[in-house]
């Protein structure tokens, strides 16, 4: 099916199957009419809209006839970069457990579901396992021919990956030479699904901006420890794609967020404080099953225009004088533009085209030569915005025995009413001092609200 992680993990799974004999058959592209088709399966009205496609394509395979459907369970990605851990949200890593226990027609006779648990930080023992995996359907796969395969799919992911990075450099390329901004369109990998992104980046091209996917910028170049737990694999790419962004005087951010991802609360907060020590701006786009593009196309345009005016540089006292004063050649030029505009003649015709405002590519255009040409005054402007830009790094406190010798106190929210109730008098047999705030009140969760994005569930208030 063409969803959630299968954006970010199709190049793998088409050359390991293919080298095992298989013909792979990938879902149609979404629309609404295939969600409106798997909508009596969704068990959930609150998980976001990506996921509730899942069961309009699995849905759409079933009615073309396809009995083996392969869609593996990834808890963990690839690891590296520096990040906690490398997880899959649970959405996209369990998502065919959902589908397993709520769609009847994969219980079917002769329908093959095939959706193992993958870890892919741990390359030694996929083979066997996958060999396991397949047995349990009726696929007799030899141990060594899978080790074939796998090695044959390792590497075309990592070509594919080096792929986007070069488009990436060649994109940057292009843009400078041509005088356009760019704008680094954020998000997780099945946000290129256009019935998901809604023509969000036809719009942003409209606008005279190049886009950019966030894989295609990152460089490893963000300062940690993050002060969020930096452990989902999607969401370490955006915390790289927005040291890239704010390095970069020509790229701008806009980070898209499904409604109902409740992770995402977190990242973007993360995000925004890394490039706002930057000096840069931070957009988010919210988006869901309805398709309305009004209020993304005014963002995108609040986000054009204050880039365009950030990037101006300050006029110099000369030419603050000059406007101010005027010249003689100025009003005489104006004199006679007002008389043909009275005499109505052919040349004030072409007077008036030439005096049209700039279009939206040539302000971006003038924005990027200002923005790659800055004078020492804008360039130490940008400095001194950017003199926090490490100002996202957790300095992390640590409980030292000295502290519990001298009886400080640890307060632990209730976070599970069962679980914590272990806790306290656990840690307190090992000498820890620990007040376990079971109650709250109007004024907790005033004071929560304070700290906390808006998106966030009522437990982390």
């Amino acid at each position: 099916p063409r969803v959630l992680g299968m954006y970010e993990n199709y190049p793998f799974w088409f050359t390991m199957l293919t080298k095992l004999g298989f013909r792979v058959m990938i879902s149609g592209r979404s629309n609404h009419a295939l969600f409106e088709g798997g909508m009596e399966s969704i068990p959930s009205e609150n998980v976001c809209y990506p996921a509730k496609l899942v069961h309009g394509h699995i849905e759409a395979l079933l009615k073309k006839g396809v009995t083996n459907i392969f869609y593996p369970c990834v808890a963990f990605e690839q690891g590296g970069g520096g990040a906690d851990n490398c997880f899959n949200c649970p959405v996209v890593a369990t998502y065919p457990e959902v589908i397993r226990n709520n769609m009847e027609r994969l219980s079917d006779p002769g329908v093959r579901f095939i959706s193992p648990f993958v870890n892919f930080s741990n390359r030694e023992y996929l083979p066997a396992h996958l060999v396991g995996a397949f047995k349990e359907h009726g696929y007799d796969i030899p141990l060594e021919e899978m080790e074939a395969a796998l090695d044959a799919a390792w590497e075309e992911d990592a070509a594919v990956k080096a792929e986007i990075r070069q488009k990436g450099r060649e994109s940057l390329e292009w843009m400078r030479a041509h005088g356009v901004r760019g704008i680094v369109l954020a998000g997780r990998p099945y946000h290129l699904d256009p019935e998901i992104n809604h023509g969000i980046p036809e719009v942003i091209v409209g606008l005279g901006m190049a886009v950019l996917t966030e894989d295609s910028v990152i460089d490893d170049r963000l300062e940690r420890p993050l002060r969020v737990r930096d452990q989902w694999t999607y969401h370490s790419r955006l915390y790289e794609a927005a040291a890239r962004v704010g390095d970069e005087p020509d790229l701008e951010m806009v980070q898209l967020n499904s409604f109902g991802c409740g992770v995402d609360a977190i990242t973007a907060d993360q995000v925004q404080e890394i490039l706002e020590g930057r000096g840069d701006v931070h957009t988010v786009l919210k988006i869901d099953e309805v398709s309305n593009l009004g209020a993304a196309r005014i963002r995108l345009r609040s986000l054009e225009a204050a880039v365009a005016e950030r990037c101006a540089p300050a006029p110099r006292a000369a030419e603050a004088e000059a406007v101010r004063e005027g010249t003689a050649s100025e009003a005489a030029g104006r004199e006679e533009a007002e008389a043909a505009a009275r005499e109505g003649t052919a040349s004030e015709a072409a007077a008036q085209e030439g005096a049209a405002p700039a279009s939206s590519t040539a302000l971006v255009s003038a924005a990027v030569d200002t923005a790659l040409h800055e004078d020492p005054a804008s360039a130490a402007a940008r400095e001194e915005r950017a003199g926090a830009r490490a100002g996202h790094i957790e300095v992390r406190a640590s409980f030292t025995k000295e502290m519990r010798e001298a009886g400080y106190e640890i307060l632990a929210p209730q976070m599970s009413p069962i679980h914590f109730r272990f806790l306290a008098p656990l840690l307190a047999r090992s000498g820890l001092r620990v007040r376990l705030l079971e109650r709250t009140s109007r004024r907790s969760t005033e004071t929560g609200l304070k700290y906390v994005n808006n998106d966030s569930c009522y437990p982390a208030i």
